[in-house]
């Protein structure tokens, strides 16, 4: 599943053909013409315009053995497996889209050591404190390649902002401040 809010990324001349789209005033390409749910989601619109105006159909972006690259949800929840039900009934679809996957898992989201490309690109609903510790950690396994799961969990948890620093979307890793 292919979600905006975790971005996009595009070629040169597919951003101009988007911009160009924008600057001509395609009635497909400006949230003013959608309905209005859709205007408050940017990506949606965003998709709506690439498929329906300039013809690019989403493509499978996940990685090795299914791992996705773009996250809609933050790492901590993205890992856990605790995504939203409508996440969940998005993917579910996906093999009418895609066609089986032939990996056993049908374009599931993975979760745990599997769910997430080394190549991973972006993680959404990621706020500042916790980009931060997500970056530590990143500088951490690189010094350390060969670090434990324990180690690593021991990291997450010394380095992730509390409740209350995470965003209203997101999730301490489990230990940290239940």
């Amino acid at each position: 599943f292919n979600s905006g809010a975790a971005g996009y990324v595009l070629s040169r001349r597919t951003m101009s053909d988007l911009v160009r789209k924008w600057d001509e005033g395609d009635a497909r390409c400006l949230a003013e013409n959608a309905p209005k749910w859709l205007q408050g989601n940017p990506g949606l619109v965003t998709a709506k315009c690439l498929r329906e105006s300039m013809h690019v159909n989403a493509v499978d972006t996940r990685a090795e053995g299914g791992r996705h690259v773009f996250h809609a949800f933050g790492l901590v929840r993205t890992v856990s497996g605790k995504v939203d039900e409508w996440y969940l009934n998005k993917h579910r679809h996906l093999v009418a889209v895609f066609g089986p996957d032939g990996l056993g898992h049908q374009h599931m989201p993975l979760k745990g050591v599997e769910c997430c490309s080394s190549k991973t690109v972006s993680f959404h609903y990621v706020e500042t404190l916790e980009t931060l510790a997500l970056y530590e950690v990143q500088q951490r396994l690189k010094r350390n390649p060969a670090m434990s799961d324990k180690e690593l969990k021991g990291a997450m948890v010394e380095l992730w902002p509390d409740r209350g620093g995470v965003g209203g979307y997101s999730h301490p890793p489990p230990g940290k401040n239940k």
